[in-house]
């Protein structure tokens, strides 16, 4: 089971399902379905199985990648190295603590 889907249900389309499994898909989606509302009520939005709403969703992929920073932060630390041949260039990586 997906945590996100969106069905599609316009008349004269054809009704597909949408079930992305990053939250930054879902995110982008969401805030573009909020600000044009042009297939307002022609998307069904379902959270973990359930129906809800646009807003409901959002706030959940937001919530996930708030998560997933928080968890990120605790685990890894971001460094600077420097690259290439003569060190000049300098790329930032995560490494594990």
């Amino acid at each position: 089971m997906y945590k996100y889907e969106i069905v599609n249900t316009y008349p004269d389309g054809v009704n597909c399902k949408f079930k992305p499994s990053d939250f930054n898909e879902v995110i982008n989606l969401m805030q573009f379905c909020i600000q044009s509302k042009k297939y307002d009520g022609f998307l069904k939005f379902f959270l973990s199985g359930k129906e809800s709403t646009a807003e409901e969703l959002l706030q959940a992929a937001q919530g996930d990648k708030d998560a997933y920073w928080a968890k990120k932060y605790k685990t890894h630390k971001k460094i600077s190295v420097r690259t290439g041949v003569t060190g000049f260039v300098k790329k930032t990586v995560w490494v594990r603590k």
